[in-house]
Order: structure tokens, then C-alpha cells, then sequence
């Protein structure tokens, strides 16, 4: 799965000390789990885009949003926030 993120251009979170991860959705959530070990909480803002099928769509928008929550709970992270949008 390509990455879009633009990193020429500072990122809101690092510039306040905020640390952040990227992840593979379609890994396991133990994997992911070990990624998310120290935060303090996740926020969710994945999505496949309007371009994939719909396997892609189920597989990172429904499973990848249920992995990064199962994640979060090996983790111990307490605060999870989902972002989303109807378009």
C-alpha cells in the first residue's frame, strides 16, 4: 500500500513533540500492538481511498479500523479516536 504523506512539509504533531506512527492495517494486531506500546492514545485516520475496490475498502477501512482498536487494547493505550467522514 503506497504511503501519501508529504514529508517536505513540517507535520503538526512532530512539530509539538507529539510522536506518531504509521502502520500497516493489513498486518496483525499483536504486530501492531508492539508499534503502539507507549502511546498515550491512538487517532485513527485511515481510509483506502476512493480509487481501491472494494476488497481494499473492507480490508482497510472495516478490518483495519477493528486491528488498530484490538492494537490499541494489547498496547494498553486508554484513548482511541476514530476520524471519519461521509462524502
Amino acid at each position: 500500500m503506497q504511503e501519501f504523506v508529504n514529508r517536505s512539509k513540517p507535520l503538526f504533531f512532530e512539530d509539538h513533540q507529539i510522536k506518531t506512527a504509521h502502520v500497516n492495517l493489513l498486518g496483525k494486531p499483536e504486530a501492531l500492538g508492539v508499534t503502539l506500546d507507549g502511546f498515550d492514545a491512538v487517532i485513527f485516520t485511515a481510509g483506502s481511498g476512493s480509487k481501491t475496490g472494494d476488497d481494499m475498502t473492507l480490508m482497510v477501512d472495516l478490518d483495519g479500523a477493528v486491528k488498530s482498536m484490538q492494537a490499541a487494547q494489547i498496547a494498553g493505550v486508554k484513548r482511541y479516536v476514530m476520524v471519519s467522514a461521509l462524502c
